[in-house]
């Protein structure tokens, strides 16, 4: 039965669709001159500034909406390209890991001076299993390439690696079908053009249910990831 679990699990991986090669125009928004509702379309780019004061000063707030580049799940046996992934750790009791990594791209490095403000990553919920909440909350790690860099295990372990940046629960954090939000402003790296961010499960303590699974570069779930930050 454990084995047919596992088959069903690594059936729902690829049900997405094989390879992928994407290519996507960018977007960038800059916000709105207070006092102003003027908006400078250039191209495809749409440009505001909205000018915030504080004790410290005043600056400019941005907001950028990054584009989805690039996606993988995996797992204890790869890391492979895909339009999908599940987010669990100690799957059944071969304690098999999973998890994803995607890759965003911005047109324009946050400074190394700005303050981020906010960063919403919206991820569509394409399944959820038994009490899918127990996987929460989801761990967020910086990758510095486009590849798996945390340990995926099929034996034993306590749970997630170290080494997480942040951790999150959904909103809204129920087990229903459906685009789910996550707040992971401090995932984001400044002085980069390109975001490479995994993305781990919870410890389910080696049972065959209780996980979510994520549309990761499918055309009509495409992630979406809106940072808003002060410089």
């Amino acid at each position: 039965m454990e084995k047919q679990g596992q088959g069903a699990l690594e059936y729902l991986l690829l049900i997405g669709g094989g390879l992928i090669v994407t290519a996507v125009t960018l977007v960038f928004v800059i916000s709105v001159n207070e006092g102003s509702s003027d908006v400078v379309h250039s191209g495809d780019n749409t440009v505001r500034d909205l000018v915030i004061c504080g004790l410290d000063g005043c600056g400019t707030q941005y907001v950028v909406n990054a584009t989805i580049t690039g996606s993988r799940y995996a797992s204890y046996w790869g890391c492979n390209e895909s339009t999908t992934f599940c987010t669990i750790t100690d799957y059944s009791s071969n304690n098999n890991d999973y998890g994803g990594v995607l890759r965003f791209t911005i047109p324009s490095a946050i400074p190394s001076s700005a303050v981020i403000d906010s960063a919403k990553l919206r991820l569509y919920d394409y399944y959820a299993s038994g009490t899918c909440t127990k996987t929460d909350p989801l761990y967020f790690y910086n990758n510095s390439a486009y590849t798996c860099q945390t340990t995926y295990n099929s034996t034993p372990d306590s749970g997630p690696p170290a080494g997480y940046v942040t951790s999150v629960h959904p909103v809204p954090n129920n087990c229903t079908i459906g685009w789910k939000e996550f707040e992971i402003k401090n995932a984001i790296e400044k002085d980069k053009t390109t975001l490479v961010i995994e993305i781990r499960g919870n410890d389910i303590a080696g049972v065959s249910t209780n996980y979510r699974c994520w549309y990761s570069n499918n055309s009509s779930y495409e992630p979406t990831l809106e940072i808003t930050y002060t410089a």
